[in-house]
């Protein structure tokens, strides 16, 4: 059996005093936390959303006038432009998210989608999370 040097339990009562003092002090270890307005809780994400909801969200965003980028992928890349408006015809279910710069986005119902809140820059970012299919049945007729 060793025994083990003094200095190892002087380094980690240091370690625990520090944190100890932090939470007493009510000191968070993560930065972006303690710049979290804790009273509003209307800022949060909404994630794995389907196109019908990303409609209604950005669009309640927009007339709150929040900020809302889209990360939406595109054949050059990331958009990486606000949102200026977004319309959906029900009845054909198209959905067209327009930018800033004139690019109209199509969203589709294979995606998911996710609406982050940035705490740093106070804007919320519309992005893809995964394209799912649906399984289709067939029957197996190999005997």
């Amino acid at each position: 059996m060793k025994i083990k040097r003094p200095i190892y339990f002087l380094k980690r009562s240091l370690k625990m005093n520090k944190i100890l003092n932090k939470v007493s002090k009510r000191i968070s270890h993560n930065k972006e936390r303690l710049s979290y307005p804790s009273s509003d809780l209307s800022d949060k994400d909404y994630m794995m959303i389907s196109k019908n909801t990303v409609f209604r969200k950005v669009k309640n965003l927009l007339e709150k006038d929040k900020t809302v980028i889209c990360n939406l992928t595109d054949r050059y890349g990331k958009i990486g432009q606000p949102i200026v408006d977004i319309t959906s015809n029900f009845t054909n279910g198209i959905c067209v998210i327009k930018v800033k710069s004139g690019i109209e986005k199509k969203l589709h119902d294979r995606y998911l989608y996710n609406i982050i809140y940035s705490v740093k820059k106070n804007k919320y970012s519309l992005e893809e999370h995964d394209e799912y299919y649906e399984k289709i049945e067939s029957k197996n007729d190999f005997k």
